[in-house]
Parts: structure tokens; sequence; C-alpha cells
């Protein structure tokens, strides 16, 4: 079983093999209709439109005063409140922090920045989590996913934290690592990118990348995982052996860390 079917599978088992309850935000999005209507056919989910009409003023007073609640300091009163969550990214986050719905998904028409801001002020982060940050699976072609030995591939952080420090660098890591195991279900393997691979080159940035594997292996000593390295050290164990011999990632890795969004 592929892991796309794999996940499918997983989602029908939820809810007594009706899915959980899950928001879409942007209901008023051709495409998000579509996904909707497929995954109710496939029983995936109990999925919730929004925005294709006003939402229920109960709902927004609820979601408003929670918002007040949890941000007192952002939002100081309850109509300036029902205003700014009657927006459907803010719905729906409001929606899954009430206990309404199981998950969110948005981001198809309006920008990072809004969901994550909706996401944070009325849900918050994970225990233990203080840098939000994005994975990305990338499943591969048959034949690639031969040759590197794995079907997905995590990408971490490429859509949140421009510039991260080490610090920050080691805790999108740690996220990555805590979800690839959750998501995928595999053993991740850990490579820290870099222009340079085990001091072939040297600079700020090179040395960012080494803290940050230091810092990581720090966080989680039983992660397999290494660095600095370039990605052709990183996933392809004959380049590996030339560049990077003692890599405990030997060529192997399923988790990219990038050093920033560029």
């Amino acid at each position: 079983m592929d892991f796309r079917t794999g996940l499918r599978e997983r989602a029908r088992g939820v809810g007594d093999g009706a899915g959980g309850t899950l928001v879409l935000a942007e209901g008023f999005d051709e495409r998000v209709q579509r996904a909707a209507r497929q995954i109710e056919a496939d029983r995936m989910a109990s999925v919730k439109l929004l925005g294709r009409s006003e939402p229920d003023p109960d709902l927004l007073d609820s979601i408003a005063r929670l918002l007040v609640e949890r941000k007192p300091d952002r939002v100081s009163s309850i109509d300036d409140a029902v205003e700014l969550v009657r927006a459907p990214v803010w719905t729906a986050a409001g929606m899954v922090a009430l206990g309404l719905a199981d998950g969110a998904v948005a981001g198809a028409t309006c920008p990072t920045g809004d969901v994550i801001r909706a996401s944070l002020w009325l849900l918050g982060t994970a225990r233990g989590i203080r840098t939000v940050s994005s994975s990305f699976y990338m499943v591969l072609p048959d034949e690639a996913a031969r040759r590197l030995g794995t079907e997905v591939l995590t990408f971490t952080d490429a859509g949140v934290v421009p510039d991260p420090d080490p610090e920050q660098l080691a805790e999108i890591a740690v996220a990555a690592v805590e979800d690839r195991r959750l998501i995928v279900g595999d053993e991740p393997r850990v490579a820290f990118l870099s222009y340079s691979t085990k001091g072939s080159a040297a600079g700020p940035r090179v040395e960012k990348v080494a803290e940050a594997t230091s810092r990581f292996k720090r966080l989680r000593p039983e992660v397999v995982a290494d660095g600095e390295l370039q990605v052709d050290a990183a996933l392809i164990p004959s380049v590996q052996k030339r560049k990077a011999r003692n890599s405990a990632v030997e060529g192997r890795a399923n988790v990219l860390v990038f050093p920033d969004l560029d």
C-alpha cells in the first residue's frame, strides 16, 4: 500500500469508519468544493464548508469570546473580535478550538500568514513547541523511491521561518521528526542541508547549520542525524562515501532540514 492510499485508509478508520469532522475554510472556491465531495464520497471525513454564507451568530460570538480570552492584548472587545472571526479562516480555527471539528484546511486562496495567525491566536502551539514551522511530504515517483530507499521525503521548513537561527532550526527539525513518525510512520533520518559538507566550505551560514545539528542531537539523541551536508551527500550513499565517509545518515536521509526559505 502506497503512502497516499495508506493515509486515506487511516482516515476512514476514524469515527467508526466515517472519518472525523473536517472544516474547509474556502468553500467558495470550486476546487475546495470538489475536494469536499471527494472526501465525503470516500468516507474520509464529514466536511463542513465555510465561506459560502454568513456564519451562525452564536458560533461567531463563541469564537469571539474565546479569542478575547486568549489574546486580550491583541483584541480587547467582543465587537472587534466578531468582525475578525467572520473571516472563514478564523471561523475554521475557532471551530477546531471549540471542539466542533477535528481539523481544518485553509490556504487555497488566503495567505499562509493569515492561516498561521488564526491558528496561533485561537489554538496555539503543541506542548514544547516554540517555533511554528511547516513540513512538506514529497511523494516520489517509483523509480526515485527505489533509488533513494524511501517513498516520501520531508522538506522542512519550506514555508514559514525566513531565516531561522540555530535554536529555531533545531526546533524545526524536532517538530518535523515527531510529525513524520505520526504521518509517514517510519523512522526519521535527518540531514541538515548546507552548501558545505562537513567543513568543505566555511562561513557564518555553515556555522549556523553545524550548530543547529549539534543542538538537535542534544534534543533528540536517539534520532539518526547529521550536518552540515550538501543534498547529494544526504541522499546518495555513493556520494556520501566520498564526501562524508563517517556520516551517520549514510546517504539515506528522509528528512531534509533547509537552512532558510531560499
